[in-house]
């Protein structure tokens, strides 16, 4: 009986130590590191706190929401921008539209300033986008 007992308490604390591992942990039972998501707090704090718009701050405007979704289509339908350039925000409040986040290139940042030029006016584009750092 004691032997069972001992047995069920360390299959207990086994069991116990395996469900407490977390999302944490950096390295795998291999030892070897686990990527890490891409974390992108600073960037959203400073969207938070920003005078400059967010996407909760897109107008309902029906104007608005179609500028916005002409952009997008121009901009998910360009096969040459990488998926963080399709993922950029795009804000249309009062027909000026804001771009915001990351891009990988210079090239990139510029299409996609075009395409919301050509499709809400010269004068109705601020272009925010970020041109990532080569880790």
């Amino acid at each position: 009986m004691k032997t069972f007992m001992l047995m069920t308490s360390i299959a207990v604390a086994l069991s116990g130590a395996a469900c407490s591992k977390t999302d944490h942990d950096t390295t795998q039972t291999t030892g070897a590191p686990v990527q890490k998501p891409a974390n992108d707090t600073a960037l959203d704090i400073r969207d938070q706190h920003g005078a400059m718009p967010t996407p909760p701050d897109q107008a309902n405007d029906k104007d608005d929401i179609e500028t916005a979704a002409a952009i997008r289509r121009a901009v998910v339908a360009d096969s040459s921008l990488s998926m963080d350039a399709k993922n950029v925000k795009i804000v249309v409040k009062d027909g000026l539209v804001t771009l915001r986040g990351p891009v990988k290139t210079e090239a990139e940042r510029d299409q996609i300033e075009k395409k919301a030029m050509t499709i809400a006016g010269v004068t109705n584009v601020e272009n925010h986008l970020d041109i990532e750092k080569a880790p």
